[in-house]
């Protein structure tokens, strides 16, 4: 199973939402926040980000296992692939 990992940091003077795609949910990312997304699949699927002026679109595996981290806490998790 590979993992692919990606750190988003808001260092704006503006909270950012990051989009995630496909399961049509948002996170908020408040200023000096920092995120930790993991993705483990077992496809050659990778992360993928977008800047949009809103925040970031974060486009994920639909068949993989997506974690988001502030510091070592879950805020977020997709079902289970």
């Amino acid at each position: 199973m590979a993992t692919n990992d990606l750190r988003l940091t808001n260092s704006r003077t503006v909270p950012l939402t990051i989009f995630l795609e496909p399961w049509a949910e948002e996170i908020v990312l408040g200023v000096g926040d920092s995120l930790l997304i993991s993705q483990a699949t077992v496809h050659d699927g990778r992360l993928e980000c977008d800047i949009v002026d809103a925040g970031y679109v974060l486009h994920g595996d639909v068949h993989a296992k997506l974690r988001i981290y502030r510091g070592s806490d879950v805020v977020w998790e997709s079902y289970d692939a």
